[in-house]
């Protein structure tokens, strides 16, 4: 894609207007646009434009009829008739090639008609350059000219702009923009939106464009649509529809993205106005000049932007106000740097959508006061039907899916949804306003959009919450950064993977944090929080040349601002790989009273790669193809490192470590006084009491002896009636004079958060647990479960679990750690004092007194929601020396989903019942965890198993009823019902039921719930199956959603993962019982070579060999996966992972055959090599003898001899691949077919008949072809 500026192209765009009719009715469009082109080199004669699957009609250069030239790249997509999947690579070439179109210019070629040249500018420009006011908005109106242009060329010279007019039409769209609810027999309202997705050309695919993204103008545009529903040809029915209800599939009614909006339209809702939301301020609304049930609105976009930045949804939208949350004194403190939210939804989700979106004034208002000015004048929401991701940004306009509404009683998804909508919003200042300089500084841009999202999240929910997520966000980087590359080079070609950007998306925003802790304790200096500011500022202001951000000035910013360097860390966290593994051992020398620590790095021992699963499995294996090896982890990370001692007194100190070395030793000082911290239980501590001293705050007790008395969290169940109800343990006498003698409480790591890394530090757990009863950072707390939960089970640390979760005044988060905790301590070693200790915590919080019958559910508070699921979870995760979850554990979360009662509760319990459901599913599947060698079974817990599985699915199937009688939120409990079922059935505990899984893919039920469906039938097996696998892949070619299609691309590539590493489904029925009490050996031989494939398919190779073996040759497989491969319905994207596929699966063939269809007589062509054929005639009369053989009385005649034609072939030069053009421009495979049907028809000419068959070799290249005829050819 060309650079900002790039003076190799000769012109940049300045301004664009675009005209569009669009008829939702035939899901088409047409129109015109004209752009202003700006010439930046005097010799400039021609023109590229991006022009995707548009037919163009006409286009003008400065008023003159213009030649032009349209490659339409999507059309050529496909390989001709009669090739297979052996020639992927040739279909690849050809789709990389449209990927990458814009790197090389454009579909659309435009040459300047006579009269047409560039000419130096007479008079300055008089473009209006936009000047921002404080709250972002323009002082000048929109001119027709750009507001903002370059006025610097390589040549010194301003010239004259050039104006290009389109004339062009568009129907049949697959990508860029989206129709729904358009066809006759749809129920849904019709509207049409458009997307952009990380491939650029989104936007080319519906107007001709510079499709760029550092080819920004300023735009206008002008929409013809029908002024209301009623004047659509095609609109939803106005009689109520009754749907045929069936037993295992949901209605057209119960989907909940349009339960309510295809609601059928009486009378009055068919008057609903048509509502154009398009990118920029609408300036026009009239009516049409000669069509009085149409209507034309206009809009205006002062700040240049890429064309991928510009939307517009279309449709019968209501606008809500969402600004109208903020109350007058808020109001008035924003002044004019107030700024207007919008939100648009379909008939009947407002209310929803007030409940989704009532934090955005928040939001914007934290934005501006933070950050400046808002770069446009107002923000708009649209949520439509089939989105194909949550939400896309766009300049001044995000265009979301239906599917992130959700209504007041919803609790879980409310964090999800709250945090994605706010990162559109951040969007408009880094991702829209400031982009990218180049495909490898996509990171910074990513990373700033979710860094000031997080920190709006914080002042939203608070500290703890985002303190702790952030926790588990770095967490989750070591967990997933192995064997990936650098923040700096994961974008660096486009388009991008879905994974890539969301990893990146994961990554950047933590290593921004630490960046941050960096610079704020280099020195007084602000961080982040002074740079960001002054680059959107630039960014306002011009200072940043187009709006374009490179890592390089992003760092160069932050280390003027602190004055200091950042190459160290750049080298580490921005252009290097992985993370730091740290081993802490420590001492006390009570001689020099210091503590001895030792820092050792030991990540590239610890860090073990990833192993293969389905989810990865194409994605390694391509890399195993391609000989790529992961990148190398940085042996030593360097940096300063904060370690914080609570010494003796209760008094934390602070010492900074600078790493330099793999191995770093450091002496701490020891500060306090020797004397230690005794903590009185709580019920002998009176009120208000903290130390036990005179009035005058002196104490009669010598300092050595005095006693500080420390009321701490956790210090609940303290009673002797409370130790034996619950049975809890407390250290001895002897313990708690061993612990008296120590000289510090406890020592934390990393205390500031300034690593990404995992660490271990050699602490006895009653300093972990001084550590979570008596630091109040959520993260120190956070720590300290996470190292009690490792270390040896015992009844002190259940005991301290315990008492943390029933403390209300720990965050919910580190309540809910700790009950997955309490679920290690249940053994038998224990006596299962972690199950009890869950139990009653159950009991006592949400049943009834004295009883395990659960109470009502009351939700009111969500902490205690939350408490609440996290115990039923922990109590799921329980199992004994067997890896089997107890009969009790079984039967209690069996009772919570028996006597589940919401009648009286405000809040749905969907989530809540799907997590029991997902809980059972847990208890009946025995862990992989290694079990003993010998286990005699001799069916009795097999037949257990069996009926209370029976018993299970049937309570499941109850839910599933009433899910369909009464549908919950999205369908959430029909979709665990299907996940569980499909667990169960891969274990062997039911039959697979494919006639429930296929009712419910039908196309009138809700995407989330076809798509589960669709899962659970590619992971029974449908893709062993012929008439499954031929239902799947007609439902991926032909589905009308996008989304869907999407999702079973990526369920199939894991299906075929599933079954490279050995997941191959089984049923109820394959065996599994103990009929006879038989005992038999298994061989050596048999169960060695078991193991030996076992570990085969553990690595890529052998996973791709094992596949190949057993799918490769299908030849079902094949056509289907070639056919999906050349199917326009499918996503560039979708088509692409297809062929990766194919790539894994098959080898390539430069050939295949050639068929045709030829009267009769025949000829017999014989090929004798270097380029020579012999043609004969095959005659259907016998042939007559030579002249000097025939004799008067012989008789019948013989046939005469056909003549031998002996013709050489001229030579073809062609160069393979595409592109590159030849010597009779033969640049794809087509070109080459032309020339040979050529080259048959003048040897027919010669011979006067048809060939049956024909085979050249040219250039040592073989290829053979297909082609019919019905007639004879001809010349």
């Amino acid at each position: 894609m060309p650079v900002p500026d790039d003076p190799l192209r000769g012109y940049t765009p300045g301004h664009q207007r675009v005209n569009l009719d669009v008829d939702l009715a035939n899901k088409a469009l047409k129109g015109w646009t004209e752009i202003t082109i700006v010439p930046t080199d005097p010799a400039l004669k021609a023109l590229r434009l991006n022009c995707r699957q548009i037919k163009v009609s006409a286009v003008t250069v400065n008023g003159k009829e213009a030649p032009f030239s349209l490659k339409h790249d999507l059309t050529k997509l496909k390989l001709p008739e009669g090739s297979d999947v052996h020639q992927h690579h040739l279909l690849r070439t050809k789709l990389d090639g449209v990927l990458h179109a814009a790197d090389v210019g454009g579909e659309l070629a435009i040459s300047f008609p006579k009269g047409v040249r560039v000419e130096p500018q007479k008079e300055p420009l008089a473009f209006v350059t936009s000047q921002p006011m404080a709250n972002g908005r323009s002082d000048s109106p929109i001119p027709g000219t750009p507001a903002a242009l370059p006025t610097a060329n390589p040549f010194g010279i301003n010239y004259a702009s050039i104006t290009v007019r389109i004339d062009f039409t568009l129907e049949d769209t697959n990508m860029g923009l989206y129709f729904v609810g358009c066809e006759p027999d749809d129920k849904r309202y019709p509207h049409c939106f458009t997307t952009n997705t990380p491939i650029p050309g989104a936007t080319s695919s519906w107007i001709p464009c510079m499709d760029g993204l550092w080819d920004r103008c300023t735009w206008e545009f002008e929409f013809t649509v029908p002024k209301t529903l009623r004047h659509l040809n095609a609109r939803p029915s106005t009689t109520n529809a009754t749907m045929d209800s069936i037993d295992t599939a949901m209605t057209d009614a119960d989907r909940p993205d349009t339960a309510e909006t295809a609601a059928p339209l009486n009378d009055a809702g068919e008057d609903i106005d048509i509502t154009v939301i398009c990118s920029g301020d609408q300036t026009d609304e009239r009516s049409h000049p000669t069509d009085r049930s149409r209507k034309i609105l206009s809009f205006a976009l002062a700040s240049p932007v890429a064309a991928q930045h510009i939307a517009f949804a279309i449709g019968p939208f209501t606008r809500v106000s969402l600004t109208e949350f903020r109350d007058s004194e808020e109001d008035d403190a924003m002044g004019m740097s107030a700024v207007e939210v919008l939100g648009y939804c379909l008939p009947l989700r407002e209310s929803d959508m007030r409940n989704t979106c009532a934090f955005m004034y928040k939001a914007i208002d934290f934005f501006v006061r933070e950050y400046g000015s808002y770069p446009f004048t107002n923000f708009k929401l649209c949520f439509v039907d089939e989105a194909p991701v949550q939400a896309l940004a766009s300049a001044s306009l995000a265009i979301c899916s239906n599917n992130m509404l959700f209504p007041a009683d919803v609790i879980d998804r409310m964090y999800e949804v709250t945090n994605a909508l706010t990162y559109t919003l951040a969007s408009q200042w880094v991702g829209v306003n400031i982009v990218a300089k180049g495909w490898e500084d996509m990171w910074i841009v990513i990373g700033l959009g979710y860094y000031i999202t997080g920190l709006f999240m914080r002042k939203l929910m608070g500290n703890n919450e985002y303190r702790f997520r952030l926790k588990k966000e770095a967490e989750e980087v070591c967990r997933q950064d192995v064997g990936r590359p650098s923040l700096m080079y994961h974008g660096i070609m486009a388009p991008f993977d879905y994974e890539a950007l969301n990893f990146i998306a994961l990554k950047a925003p933590v290593v921004l944090h630490i960046l941050e802790r960096r610079l704020t304790k280099s020195g007084g200096s602000l961080g982040l929080s002074r740079a960001i500011p002054k680059l959107f500022l630039q960014a306002m202001t011009g200072d940043l040349v187009n709006g374009c951000l490179s890592t390089a000035y992003f760092i160069r910013t932050c280390e003027k601002i602190s004055h200091t360097k950042l190459d160290v860390f750049t080298d580490q966290w921005i252009y290097g790989t992985g993370y730091p593994v740290f081993k802490i051992t420590q001492r006390f020398n009570r001689k020099k009273m210091v503590i001895e620590m030792t820092i050792k790095q030991d990540q590239t021992t610890a860090i073990l790669p990833r192993p293969l699963d389905a989810e990865n499995f194409v994605q390694e294996a391509l890399k195993y193809n391609r000989y790529e090896e992961p990148p190398e982890v940085n042996p030593v990370f360097t940096g300063p490192m904060t370690i914080r001692i609570h010494e003796a007194d209760g008094t934390p100190y602070d010492h900074v470590v600078e790493i330099k070395d793999a191995l770093t030793k450091v002496d701490i000082q020891y500060n306090a006084k020797y004397k230690r911290l005794k903590r009185k239980r709580r019920q002998a501590m009176k009120p208000g009491l903290v130390v036990a001293a005179n009035s005058d705050g002196t104490s009669d007790t010598p300092a050595a002896e005095q006693e500080i008395v420390l009321q701490c969290l956790g210090d609940v169940l303290q009673t002797e009636e409370d130790a034996f109800l619950w049975k809890l343990t407390d250290w001895t006498k002897d313990e708690e004079d061993r612990m008296s003698a120590e000289a510090f409480e406890w020592i934390r790591i990393d205390a500031d958060f300034e690593w990404i890394c995992r660490s271990s530090v050699n602490q006895p757990e009653h300093m972990w647990i001084s550590q979570l009863q008596q630091d109040r950072d959520v993260i120190a707390q956070y720590e300290a479960v996470h190292a009690l939960a490792v270390n040896k089970e015992n009844p002190i640390i259940s005991t301290t679990m315990i008492r943390t979760l029933m403390d209300t005044r720990y965050y919910y988060g580190v309540r809910l750690e700790a009950a997955y905790a309490l679920a290690k301590s249940a053994t038998e070693e224990l006596e299962w004092i972690g199950h009890f200790h869950l139990n009653k915590a159950f009991r006592d919080l949400f049943c009834y007194e004295n009883s395990t019958i659960p109470l009502p559910n009351d939700f009111e508070d969500f902490t205690r929601y939350h408490v609440m699921c996290a115990i039923v979870e922990a109590i799921s995760r329980i199992r004994d020396n067997q890896q089997k979850a107890p009969a009790g554990v079984k039967q209690f979360l069996l009772d919570l989903l028996k006597y589940n009662d919401n009648s009286g509760n405000d809040y749905s319990d969907a989530f809540y019942l799907a997590k029991i459901m997902g809980a059972l599913a847990a208890t009946l599947v025995s862990s992989e965890a290694a079990i003993s060698q010998f286990t005699f079974d001799f069916g009795d817990n097999e037949n257990n198993d069996a009926g209370f599985s029976e018993v299970v699915v049937k309570e499941i199937e109850r839910c599933q009823r009433m899910d369909q009688w009464l549908p919950s939120y999205q369908n959430i409990i029909s979709r665990k019902a299907i996940e569980v079922k499909e667990t169960l059935t891969k274990k062997r505990l039911i039959k697979p039921n494919f006639k429930e899984y296929l009712a419910y893919t039908q196309e009138e039920n809700f995407d989330p719930l076809r798509m589960k469906a669709f899962e659970a039938l590619i992971d029974l097996g449908a893709l062993r199956q012929a008439s499954l696998a031929k239902y799947v892949f007609f439902a991926l070619t032909s589905d009308p959603s996008p989304v869907v299609r999407r999702h079973l691309v990526k369920t199939i590539l894991r299906g075929f993962g599933d079954v490279a590493i050995g997941g191959r489904p089984q049923s109820a029925g394959e065996g599994g019982g103990l009929d006879d009490m038989i005992i038999e050996e298994e061989s050596g031989d048999i169960a060695a070579e078991e193991r030996r494939q076992a570990l085969a398919r553990a690595n890529p190779g052998g996973a791709i060999d094992a596949l190949q073996r057993e799918i490769a040759e299908s030849d079902l497989l094949k056509k289907l996966l070639w056919d999906a491969a050349n199917s326009t319905e499918l996503d560039l994207l979708s088509r692409r992972d297809l062929l990766d596929l194919c790539q894994l699966l098959f080898t390539t063939k430069d050939s295949y055959l050639v068929k045709l269809k030829l009267p009769k007589p025949r000829l017999r062509a014989t090929y004798l090599g270097k380029g020579k054929i012999v043609f004969r005639k095959e005659l259907p009369w016998p042939r007559p003898p030579k002249k000097q053989e025939i004799k008067k009385e012989e008789s019948p005649a013989t046939p005469v001899l056909a003549p031998t034609i002996k013709l050489k072939l001229p030579t073809l030069k062609i160069k393979l691949g595409g592109g590159g053009g030849g010597v009779f421009g033969c640049d794809d495979m087509e070109s080459v077919l032309a020339y040979r049907c050529w080259a048959l028809g003048y040897l027919c000419y010669l011979v006067p008949r048809c060939v049956s068959a024909w085979l050249v070799t040219i250039d040592h290249y073989p290829i053979s072809w297909v082609y019919e005829f019905v007639q004879p050819l001809s010349v």
